[in-house]
């Protein structure tokens, strides 16, 4: 109706509902981000349809979360699923049914998409400044000898630092998407309901803490954490579980089998505050290697195990030449150059 102002009103406007009450929400590696109309009945697979079209190459089909809300409460509940099972077998339990106000997020795999999806294909790459000699003499910093490095096997610490920091990126964009949800289910917390966490460690791939899904299983928790480790030992594992008696709590620690879980040939009941320890395999080693040089038959770089000594790499290397003075050996060690390099910066550091 209309209404005549008169000098001295005070005209008040409420501002629009900023709250998304029809709607999902899709957060993390969908090439289109943000929120989809609500229409009752719809499931994953009618917001994310095609791997291809609508996610990003570095999505995880492996794992993702339906974060939804409860209206009363007002706390949220988790529901994990595979993209790839929603989207390719619709009929699958993955598919979850959504409700408005759902929130989906959307990890990271870890694949470096800027190397495996570089844009501009016709990079032009100077070859002579590439090259590099395959054999270079350097004076040890340690002994003070003169010795030639094979720069062809020779281990890229440098690169092996890149590839340390391109991990740790994944990792924390993965934090990243999961921090908001975590710290939301730890303020919901209560003295007789736990935060709905698990914590997952050791020889898989993202270690760390992540959201205790309703309907949870060990492979979920696994594929939550980016899977085994190629180092992990399947056989036995360990979960650590913190119990309140009266008013102190029991630690309590409970052996599993992973390979036989999976298997689904046994099943453990998981809650929250459980602490996962996939264990690694005891006589694991990666890259254990040794360069000969100078006066033996063979030289080159050797792979040895565990308890083997030098005199042993020495006798498959031909052993020594008529030429040689082993009393004159010079042993040289990485890690004892870079505590040595340590060393030095720290004197430089004092000197000043």
């Amino acid at each position: 109706r209309s209404f005549m102002l008169q000098p001295g009103d005070e005209v008040s406007l409420a501002p629009v509902n900023q709250s998304f009450s029809n709607v999902v929400a899709v957060h993390g590696e969908a090439i289109r981000q943000g929120t989809y109309s609500f229409v009752p009945g719809m499931k994953v697979n009618d917001v994310i349809k095609d791997i291809e079209q609508d996610l990003k190459e570095t999505a995880d089909l492996h794992y993702a979360l339906l974060v939804r809300e409860d209206v009363a409460p007002r706390k949220l509940r988790v529901k994990q699923f595979s993209l790839l099972n929603a989207i390719s077998q619709p009929l699958s339990a993955d598919n979850l049914p959504l409700q408005a106000r759902d929130q989906i997020f959307i990890f990271d795999n870890g694949i470096d998409l800027e190397y495996w999806y570089r844009k501009d294909k016709n990079i032009k790459v100077d070859v002579a400044s590439t090259e590099k000699p395959k054999f270079v003499e350097v004076v040890d910093q340690t002994t003070g000898a003169l010795v030639e490095l094979d720069t062809t096997s020779q281990l890229d610490l440098l690169g092996e630092e890149k590839v340390s920091k391109s991990d740790s990126l994944k990792k924390s964009s993965r934090e990243l998407l999961l921090e908001p949800i975590i710290e939301r289910l730890r303020a919901q917390a209560t003295f007789d309901s736990p935060a709905q966490l698990i914590e997952v460690t050791g020889a898989v791939k993202y270690p760390g803490v992540y959201p205790l899904p309703d309907d949870v299983n060990f492979k979920a928790l696994i594929d939550a954490a980016g899977g085994f480790a190629e180092h992990a030992y399947l056989a036995q594992a360990e979960v650590t579980r913190s119990q309140r008696v009266n008013d102190s709590f029991d630690v309590e620690h409970y052996t599993i089998f992973p390979r036989k879980l999976i298997d689904g040939d046994m099943s453990f009941d998981f809650v929250a505050q459980d602490s996962i320890m996939v264990k690694r395999q005891p006589d694991w080693q990666r890259d254990l290697s040794i360069e000969l040089q100078g006066e033996v038959k063979f030289p080159g770089t050797y792979t040895f195990a565990r308890g083997e000594t030098l005199s042993d790499v020495i006798a498959r290397a031909g052993g020594f030449t008529r030429f040689a003075y082993p009393a004159g050996a010079v042993f040289s060690r990485e890690s004892l150059k870079r505590q040595e390099q340590e060393r030095l910066k720290l004197l430089n550091v004092q000197l000043k």
